[in-house]
């Protein structure tokens, strides 16, 4: 392989990396470089099962149902609601014993 030929090569890369990018959901639009709107896509669906993955085993740890937690997280909205959880869920006292609120 040549130096030509790996230019050319890499000079495809980047610009179908920086071509417009259109993902459409219903109402929903994402437009831009595709080199910014896969890795938003990809951090925000990390987040989402991180972010449910950990609520349930809080809920759990805290003597609640897991998955009535996640429902409730679902269907209010995440992570508006995630946020509310923080807020609405049991606390601990100092000795790692639960009281609720």
């Amino acid at each position: 392989m040549d130096i030509n030929s790996l230019t050319q090569s890499l000079g495809k890369f980047i610009s179908l990396l920086l071509s417009p990018m259109n993902l459409k959901s219903g109402d929903f639009l994402i437009s831009g470089p595709a080199v910014f709107v896969l890795p938003t896509l990809l951090l925000i669906l990390g987040l989402s099962v991180w972010s449910f993955i950990w609520l349930f085993r809080d809920a759990r740890k805290r003597g609640k149902n897991g998955a009535l937690a996640i429902v409730f997280i679902l269907i209010t909205g995440w992570p508006l609601s995630f946020i509310w959880w923080f807020w609405l869920r049991p606390a601990a006292d100092q000795n790692g014993a639960l009281e609720s609120r």
